[in-house]
C-alpha cells in the first residue's frame, strides 16, 4: 500500500520533486495535469478528501502506466499530443 501511496503522491506533485534532466519540462507538464486531477477530486468529495483524491489519482495513474507499458511507449501529456 505504501508503494501506491508514494506513487500517487509523486504523480500528483505532492511528494519530493526530483529533476529529470532533459525531460524535466515534460515532467512538469505531466505533474501539473495530475495535480489538477487531484485537486478536482479533492474538491468533489465531502468526507475524507485527501484519502479519496489520492486513491482516485492512484487508480487513474496505474491504469495509464499499465497501458503505456503494454504498448511500450513513453508518456506524453495532452499538450504534447496536440502538437
Amino acid at each position: 500500500m505504501g508503494l501506491f501511496r508514494n506513487l500517487a503522491l509523486a504523480v500528483a506533485g505532492l511528494g519530493k520533486d526530483t529533476p529529470l534532466g532533459r525531460q524535466e519540462r515534460r515532467g512538469n507538464m505531466a505533474r501539473r495535469m495530475w495535480r489538477c486531477y487531484y485537486q478536482g477530486k479533492y474538491t468533489e468529495t465531502t468526507k475524507h478528501k485527501h484519502k479519496r483524491a489520492l486513491v482516485l489519482t492512484a487508480r487513474k495513474s496505474v491504469g495509464l502506466f499499465v497501458g503505456l507499458l503494454h504498448r511500450n511507449e513513453p508518456y506524453r501529456s495532452r499538450e504534447e499530443r496536440r502538437t
